[in-house]
């Protein structure tokens, strides 16, 4: 078997987007999956009893509440996010989470200033207003008591594969119910607003089910979100923070603003609001809005646009309807304010702190936030390593000089009870390095003996990488992921040293290149190994190059794979350009496994790539015939020169149009037998260029 070496320019595009179904085009997503998962609940007469019981007590009380003063009582709600992760990205952090209830407190308090804003139909400011913006009195507070009275932060965490599950959610809660850090059974939805934060909650947003669909010792009546509409950062933005807004409401008895059903812009219907207008709803926020006679409360937050911002009056009295009946009517009552530790009064009963990322580079600042519950009112921090090392401030922020891993200390007190702390190996400083860069594996005897890069097996209990003198590209050794045997799907990671690029000008070119060896096991295998790059120390990555499937390898083998040299591919990234220059590069390999076969990676090399750069290796230019293709051709998305060489060399790549100006240009370290670069020609003006292949040139057509 030959050798193809795989080179790829990509150009990096960002956006963000709406809660637009513009979102459920591209991700297959729906906003709200609520009507949805509550029309495949199987038939029950228990529940169907409850739920006209409910419903009659509901509209009763909703007559009543009309006629309250219009300052009422502020009903508070514990609630417990449960996170079910398999330590990827949905493990989101508590200070997303923290933002999360911001958020859910702000828009049920009309503490929104874009309440302020939304259409003069609509406006306080209108005095022949429909509708206005209501402050709906509703307060959420984290529980700092679990069901056996353990003392915790309103957070639990469970480890399991099953929160990327796409099915039943049921089985997810049932993860979280035996499997989670702080109390192992049910938390039940009389006494806990319960938010089960996954991967994937059904391919949605979010859902519930509504009040009186389970018994409310039972804690089916949870609300799933998916971690990427979780607070306005880390897997989250602004645009998507309002999705657990429209779930509460839900989980409050409302209905989206069109009716009972998950599909907007198909019929006028009612949502048995007297003050929210009839609509056929929106997935986009237009403001003229009237299809169904009237104008729409487009800007409504039980709405599927993007531009929400309010709850009517009438949703007020609905949902605070909800709240006096059963089975909502326990959750605010004095008593369970204290059985979930939300009334203040239980005093300092757990010890706790952490950060906002694992790794740091040298002089980065590093918060550490506190959190500790509850009551605390003095703080003794130690910090080895750390500028200063100690420290009696809540939250502290310091910086670390020298690479590392450092414990930390915290004792906290109440005045009447003193608690401590202690993780060991708890801060990570990231070790430094400069380019050229190389890592062949084969004055190592093990990973530990790899002090400048960081091998990270992210998911527990899964096969880890390796060094391994059984197969290799290059010499004797080479990196292993035994992956043959494993059953679930994990992730795996190679993270570089830091890299001071901040001296490179714009029009300087590095390359990140590696030599990788695969196999599946199974012919519908999907893994994936891509390729990120971060400026920042971590806080934020690109992807840079991904490849998986067929793409990854086609070849499949029922047996454990373990490759000759031919097997090896080498792959060039050279989306490595100015806007990533900093003085705390990084870049990252990772490995998504899902039951595959063996991985190999070799040879991995990191270089400024500029064809008159003096750091490059010493290779020749091509200087003897041989031959290429360009595929597609015409092309408008990417295209691939294949060629195939008799020895390893460096080749530069150049792209020129008809006036002769360079549009790209790149040198790379080709493998033995065949190669391919990948150039992606999507921002491309349409017309003709030429391609030069060393000293060869193609005409390539961009539609």
């Amino acid at each position: 078997m030959t050798m193809r070496k795989r080179i790829t320019f990509i150009s990096a595009m960002l956006f963000c987007f709406g809660l637009s179904l513009k979102l459920q085009a591209q991700d297959n997503y729906n906003l709200c999956g609520q009507h949805s998962v509550q029309s495949q609940l199987p038939y029950s007469e228990e529940r169907e009893l409850r739920m006209s019981k409910l419903d009659q007590e509901q509209k009763a009380m909703q007559e009543f509440v009309k006629t309250q003063q219009p300052t009422r009582q502020i009903y508070k709600i514990p609630v417990v996010f449960h996170i079910l992760h398999y330590n990827g990205t949905e493990n989101i952090s508590n200070e997303q989470i923290f933002d999360a209830m911001e958020v859910l407190n702000r828009d049920y308090r009309k503490l929104n200033a874009d309440a302020a804003n939304v259409y003069f139909d609509f406006n306080e400011s209108n005095p022949n207003a429909v509708a206005t913006p209501a402050d709906i009195e509703v307060e959420f507070v984290l529980a700092t008591k679990a069901p056996d009275g353990t003392c915790f932060n309103g957070i639990t965490r469970t480890i399991s594969p099953k929160t990327i599950t796409s099915g039943d959610g049921f089985v997810q809660l049932d993860e979280v119910i035996h499997g989670n850090d702080v109390y192992k059974g049910i938390w039940p939805s009389k006494n806990y607003m319960n938010v089960i934060v996954v991967k994937n909650s059904n391919n949605t947003g979010g859902y519930t089910f509504m009040p009186g669909s389970f018994n409310p010792d039972n804690m089916y009546a949870s609300i799933w979100v998916n971690c990427d509409y979780v607070g306005r950062f880390g897997t989250s933005t602004e645009n998507k923070s309002r999705v657990l807004t429209h779930e509460v409401g839900h989980w409050l008895n409302l209905h989206h603003t069109w009716g009972g059903n998950n599909n907007p812009m198909i019929a006028c219907g009612d949502d048995e609001v007297d003050d929210t207008p009839e609509t056929r709803g929106t997935t986009s926020c237009n403001l003229n809005e009237n299809y169904c006679g009237v104008r729409a409360n487009v800007e409504n937050y039980m709405d599927y646009s993007y531009c929400s911002k309010m709850f009517t009056h009438g949703q007020k009295d609905r949902m605070r309807a909800c709240l006096m009946v059963a089975p909502r009517n326990t959750l605010w009552t004095p008593e369970n304010q204290v059985l979930t530790g939300i009334d203040g009064s239980s005093g300092l009963c757990a010890v706790d702190f952490g950060t906002a990322k694992e790794r740091y580079c040298v002089g980065e600042s590093v918060q550490f936030t506190d959190y500790s519950t509850q009551g605390q009112t003095s703080w003794s921090w130690e910090l080895e390593g750390a500028s200063p090392a100690v420290s009696n401030q809540q939250n502290p922020l310091v910086t670390y000089a020298t690479p590392g891993v450092y414990k930390v200390k915290l004792t906290a007190s109440d005045g009447t009870t003193t608690l401590s702390k202690t993780k060991e190996a708890f801060i990570r400083i990231n070790p430094e390095s400069v380019l050229p860069y190389f890592q062949g594996f084969e004055y190592v005897q093990n990973i530990q003996e790899i002090e400048e890069a960081v091998i990270h097996n992210i998911t527990p209990d899964a096969p880890t990488f390796e060094v391994v003198n059984t197969a290799a590209a290059t010499d004797n050794k080479s990196l292993c992921l035994y992956n043959f045997y494993a059953t679930e799907e994990s992730t795996h990671e190679y993270i570089s040293p830091v890299f001071d690029l901040s001296q490179l000008s714009s029009s300087d070119k590095v390359t990140l290149s590696f030599k990788y060896a695969y196999r599946k096991k199974a012919a519908e295998n999907n893994e994936k190994l891509i390729v990120t790059a971060t400026k920042d120390c971590g806080t934020t990555w690109l992807t840079r190059r991904e490849i998986s499937g067929n793409s990854l390898s086609s070849e499949v083998l029922s047996s454990g794979f373990v490759p000759v040299k031919e097997d090896f591919k080498t792959v060039h990234v050279t989306g490595i350009t100015g806007t990533l220059f900093s003085e705390n590069f990084q870049f990252r390999i990772a490995f998504e496994a899902s039951s595959g076969n063996n991985l190999y990676l070799d040879d991995i090399n990191f270089y400024r790539g500029a064809p008159s750069d003096e750091n490059v290796l010493g290779l020749e230019n091509l200087s003897t015939n041989y031959k290429w293709n360009i595929f597609p051709n015409p092309a408008n998305k990417e295209v691939t020169v294949d060629f195939s060489l008799s020895q390893a060399e460096k080749i530069t790549l150049k792209l020129t149009d008809l006036a002769g100006k360079t549009v790209f240009e790149n040198a790379f370290y080709t493998a033995e037998g065949a190669n391919e670069i990948l150039l992606d020609v999507a921002t491309f003006t349409p017309g003709i260029y030429l391609v030069h292949l060393g000293n060869q040139i193609k005409k390539l057509v961009v539609e």
